[in-house]
């Protein structure tokens, strides 16, 4: 798993690339968990993918939840490869700032939508 953090005055910007599978999901959720508290909106954006699987959609409802607790908006930006596209359709329902489902699953929260 490999990243890069950019930041601006407006909005912070994460790009995860490589492995994005459970074999590194320790790794992506110490990066995701640093930036759970970060007060402003997140993208984050995705590189080249070498493997992802279901512990990604899973950190990435986790870290929504947590931020969109706090008000703190946080969106999928750039090029979404199509299998965590789809796992995020599958799994969560989602609308991430995309057009990935109908309904977010953390339900009683703010919409993206």
């Amino acid at each position: 798993m490999d990243y890069t953090r950019e930041s601006s005055p407006e909005k912070a910007v994460l790009t995860l690339s490589g492995d994005l599978s459970v074999r590194c999901a320790g790794a992506t959720r110490e990066v995701l968990a640093a930036l759970a508290e970060e007060p402003r909106p997140l993208e984050i954006r995705f590189g080249t993918v070498t493997h992802s699987d279901v512990s990604l959609a899973q950190l990435i409802c986790a870290i929504h939840r947590l931020r969109e607790a706090a008000h703190v908006r946080t969106t999928l930006g750039g090029k979404v490869p199509d299998g965590i596209r789809g796992l995020l359709h599958d799994m969560t329902q989602c609308q991430f700032g995309i057009q990935i489902g109908t309904e977010c699953l953390w339900k009683g929260y703010e919409s993206y939508g």
